[in-house]
């Protein structure tokens, strides 16, 4: 946010894909550009989105963490008609009952 303010810019270039983001002018207003097509953001708005992206980067790493009490859990839960209570030492970021339920729905 801070180098757009000063009037620079980022620019990515891959094999395929060119992206960019650069200021458009004095009314704060960012453009984000992915080879010929391009979205302006007012700056607020990409402050907004940098606030998602981190929520969205803490569940992440909360469900990565999971992982593995998710795949023992469905493990034992698959070989069995009742409810499975998971483990005590499970990730408490999962809802394991809701978790039963969708893996016990008809295909």
């Amino acid at each position: 946010m801070v180098t757009i303010c000063q009037n620079e810019h980022y620019q990515f270039k891959s094999e395929e894909n060119i992206f960019r983001m650069n200021k458009t002018g004095s009314y704060r207003v960012a453009r984000l550009t992915l080879d010929k097509h391009w979205i302006s953001f007012k700056l607020h708005e990409l402050r907004n989105l940098l606030y998602v992206f981190y929520i969205i980067t803490i569940q992440l790493l909360m469900n990565t963490e999971a992982l593995s009490d998710v795949q023992a859990y469905v493990n034992a839960a698959m070989a069995s008609d009742n409810y499975v209570e998971p483990a005590p030492t499970a990730s408490r970021s999962i809802i394991y009952r809701q978790l039963f339920e969708e893996l016990k729905l008809p295909v």
